[in-house]
């Protein structure tokens, strides 16, 4: 989700994109600067897995993301030839799996919201705490044993390995979780963790699982910040304040800061991962380029035009309108390509 507001007023979003006034202290963990009743919105906004950098900046992090996903991605599939295990045999079967995927991300979402909304927001902390802590350690380990084979040449080496990536699992959610992070390595480790959970989707699902999850994510997106968990979880924070930016001037909007949420880089990054992998069985490697750079494209404007319409809606989903854009010119592009390639086969 997207979300604009006013830094004075220690409001911050929930897994989506922030804006805010630069007008107050550039410090988030400076808390001489907030009045008593706000410091729990700010230790709130201190945890919370978001990339912050200027407006004006804001694409960078996205084609950092994008980019790094997608070459991991191709250099594990294409290289290593590492083949998901999720079967798919058939369109009908990928319904199947990205239906079960995305209720499974519908029913989380809501269950997380009960348990705010019952227990308050520490829960919060303590939950994505625990699911960082296993993402991290995941992972650590999933690309460590595909890019670098020599770690499984032996059990000793491989769980020495595995217990270093459990170490690192633990002590960098803990730096992070903790407050004990400034924010440029907050920057890397949630955009790091963002990417190669993208990269991971993009190499572990097949082409109509990919789709099938990304727009229902997408979809689910919409319902959840208009009427769902996300709105209930930011109202339950009292994050919102739409007086506060329709009050915003235009030079503060100009001049503010975005926060993209580590939920939006994962699903850019699975997008381009999943369009290099599924075009390179089909196309030379230029046209899985293009393809792959069309979605790219297609991400960014849609992301572009979100943050842009924050100016007057103050909250919104973030994912939809770049997904769309980016699997739709992904869509075109791959069949212009072949059929300009079945032409000159032709002639």
């Amino acid at each position: 989700m997207a979300n604009l507001m006013n830094r004075e007023d220690g409001k911050t979003s929930d897994n989506g994109d922030e804006l805010y006034s630069n007008s107050s202290a550039e410090s988030e963990n400076n808390s001489e600067d907030i009045l008593p009743a706000e410091t729990e919105k700010s230790t709130i906004s201190n945890f919370l897995p978001v990339f912050r950098v200027k407006m004006t900046l804001h694409s960078i992090p996205i084609i950092i993301s994008i980019t790094i996903s997608g070459l991991l991605a191709w250099y594990i599939h294409n290289v290593v030839e590492f083949e998901t295990v999720i079967p798919e045999n058939s369109p009908s079967q990928g319904l199947i799996n990205g239906l079960i995927y995305t209720a499974f991300a519908i029913v989380s979402s809501i269950v997380i919201y009960l348990l705010v909304k019952r227990k308050g927001q520490n829960v919060l902390k303590i939950i994505m705490t625990i699911a960082f802590m296993f993402l991290s350690f995941t992972l650590f380990l999933f690309f460590g044993m595909l890019l670098v084979p020599f770690l499984e040449s032996s059990y000793i080496v491989y769980y020495t390995f595995m217990g270093i990536s459990a170490i690192l699992a633990v002590l960098l959610t803990y730096l992070y979780f903790s407050g004990k992070l400034s924010k440029w390595p907050k920057n890397i480790y949630v955009l790091g963790i963002g990417t190669l959970i993208g990269g991971f989707m993009g190499i572990a699902m097949p082409p109509w699982t990919t789709a099938v999850l990304l727009i229902g994510v997408s979809v689910w997106d919409i319902i959840s910040v208009r009427r769902g968990p996300i709105k209930g979880i930011m109202e339950i924070m009292n994050q919102v304040d739409h007086e506060a930016v329709s009050n915003m001037t235009e030079d503060d909007f100009k001049g503010a800061e975005i926060q993209i949420g580590i939920g939006d880089i994962a699903f850019y990054s699975m997008l381009t991962s999943g369009c290099l992998i599924l075009t390179s069985k089909y196309l030379i490697f230029t046209g899985s380029i293009i393809v792959t750079l069309f979605a790219a494209i297609g991400i960014l404007i849609g992301a572009f035009v979100t943050i842009r319409a924050l100016r007057k809606n103050a909250i919104l989903p973030g994912l939809p309108f770049s997904i769309f854009l980016g699997m739709t010119l992904a869509f075109f592009s791959y069949y212009i390509i072949v059929v300009v390639f079945a032409f000159q086969f032709v002639l």
